[in-house]
């Protein structure tokens, strides 16, 4: 019975960190680097209201210009994947990253601010789909390609716990301190990322070789809109949630305890889910997910006490940890065999063109509308996500199971 027990669990969970493809643990610390600088950036919200005193409609075009630099690197990072090493792409983001955190430490201009922020996110995109395009391209099938994707967003989240811990504690000098060294840290990485022999990389399969491009109109036609709403509602979490954490419960631990739910739940958890992802009903459960979400999301809103905070969060997390490796990954294989990071920037693209329209749209309501809880417009967003799934599910069944 106990072997059995112990059978299960290594198959069931721990095969799940452990089962990569060789060279996998040559790109690893990228994303390590990749999402510690991210994850700054993610709560950058509470630097910008608690030291630089912005209002909520400021903060929103702020971090909008992160999103629209990271829009607009989309467009470039996913076609230089095809072109050169994943390696170059990913120490250009690595330089364009550091100019960033340079200029964070020092800069307190509002309208510098959004020149630098656009920065930051040219750079963070650039790193992120060269490194989850080379993760994804050692992958021999479906489960593999789950398990790099869950691997990534376990690494991202876990800096995501780290990072809050700072952002929780520190004050405005030392935070600035803080950019300073992930700046010099970037800078780094990036001159030794960029001295890397092509040879030392990864080794690329024939069958991974770039190929001509395939679109794939009916997965397409479902999964942009979707991604596009599940943005927003991170528009609002990106705004929103980090400062209400800190501002709800006035206790530094308290603050870090709930923005670290999140991603100690996908840390422990997400790994479970890979046996699922891989099912023929990945439509019925991205559903599923937008309705956890949102639901997560607007009871967190409603509440004010710290044990229904925290089941609130995880219940969102859940919903989370289903709609975002689906959607990636049916995303990076809409555009056929080798352009993975097409697909990955079209995804990326996607996330943060809402993003740009979803923050200085819920900036606005926070800032005009005072008396609404801004948590409530998760319900219409998840909605619209339920209702792109299933309606697509039903139009396009045939097409979309072949595919998926």
């Amino acid at each position: 019975m106990l072997t059995k027990i112990k059978t299960n669990i290594y198959n069931n969970y721990i095969i799940n960190y452990i089962d990569y493809p060789k060279g996998t643990g040559k790109i690893i610390p990228l994303v390590i680097i990749e999402s510690m600088a991210m994850c700054v950036s993610y709560l950058i919200s509470i630097y910008l209201v608690n030291s630089l005193h912005f209002s909520p409609f400021q903060v929103g075009k702020l971090i909008s210009s992160l999103a629209f630099g990271t829009c607009f690197g989309s467009l470039i990072s996913g076609y230089l994947t095809t072109r050169i090493s994943v390696t170059k792409v990913s120490s250009f983001g690595l330089f364009i990253y550091a100019v960033g955190f340079f200029l964070l430490s020092c800069v307190t201009s509002y309208d510098f601010l959004l020149i630098i922020l656009f920065l930051c996110g040219i750079g963070g995109v650039f790193m992120m789909v060269a490194n989850l395009t080379a993760l994804i391209k050692l992958a021999g099938d479906d489960l593999m390609k789950n398990r790099i994707i869950v691997l990534q967003s376990v690494v991202f989240h876990l800096s995501l716990s780290i990072c809050s811990f700072f952002m929780s504690y520190l004050k405005t000098e030392a935070l600035k301190n803080l950019f300073f060294v992930f700046g010099t840290l970037l800078l780094f990485s990036g001159l030794f990322v960029f001295s890397i022999k092509e040879s030392f990389s990864f080794t690329k399969n024939k069958e991974n070789t770039p190929r001509s491009i395939q679109i794939n109109l009916p997965v397409i036609s479902m999964i942009l809109p979707v991604i596009f709403f599940y943005g927003v509602i991170f528009s609002l979490v990106k705004i929103y949630f980090p400062v209400e954490a800190v501002s709800r419960f006035n206790s530094p631990f308290i603050s870090w305890l709930i923005m670290s739910a999140n991603p100690f739940m996908i840390i422990f958890f997400q790994p479970l889910l890979i046996s699922k992802l891989k099912d023929q009903g990945n439509i019925a459960l991205l559903a599923i997910g937008a309705c956890f979400l949102g639901l997560g999301y607007v009871l967190f809103g409603l509440s004010t006490y710290l044990i229904p905070s925290l089941l609130f969060v995880l219940l969102a997390t859940a919903g989370e940890m289903i709609v975002s490796p689906i959607t990636k990954r049916i995303a990076a294989t809409s555009f056929g065999y080798g352009n993975e990071g097409i697909g990955l920037a079209s995804w990326k693209m996607t996330y943060y063109f809402s993003g740009v329209f979803g923050a200085i749209f819920v900036g606005y309501l926070g800032e005009n509308y005072q008396n609404l809880n801004i948590w409530l417009i998760c319900i219409p967003l998840s909605l619209a996500i339920i209702f792109c799934a299933l309606c697509y599910n039903s139009l396009f069944s045939n097409k979309l199971r072949a595919s998926i």
